[in-house]
């Protein structure tokens, strides 16, 4: 009985979802100050109101430093932003649409820092394979 009323909470709850957005309000709360429910943000713990996510991995660019999907922030990330601060914008050879955390369409010193932030942290990803098994992002 209480495994259905729960259910069917749950199911009225994301019915009031629209593209990411939760229409629930104050029921849901909001940890990181963004306007989007927890429940339904890609970044929990980062504010990011436009929920970007250009690699389509269930996770907000703007707390995604595993740009290679291994579940780590290690060396093989930082050669793909070193390579995108490098590049600059989109038009520069090696860009990676990923590195630009702020979702200003420049990887910039900003960017470095919130990349710095997740580097070798200890906590993986977040990556596909950390999303898959229910690990919210940061």
């Amino acid at each position: 009985m209480r495994l259905s009323l729960l259910v069917s909470v749950l199911a009225f709850l994301l019915s009031l979802s629209v593209a990411g957005v939760s229409f629930a309000g104050s029921l849901l709360g909001d940890g990181d100050g963004d306007t989007i429910d927890s429940l339904f943000d890609n970044c929990r713990d980062t504010s990011n109101t436009d929920q970007r996510d250009p690699d389509g991995d269930g996770c907000g660019a703007a707390c995604d430093g595993d740009y290679d999907q291994d579940g780590l922030v290690a060396g093989s990330d930082f050669l793909v932003f070193r390579a995108s601060f490098i590049a600059g914008t989109p038009l520069g050879a090696g860009y990676n649409e990923n590195a630009d955390h702020s979702g200003d369409g420049i990887v910039a010193g900003s960017d470095f820092l919130i990349f710095r932030a997740q580097f070798g942290a200890g906590v993986p990803g977040p990556s596909k394979a950390a999303y898959r098994n229910l690990t919210a992002c940061p």
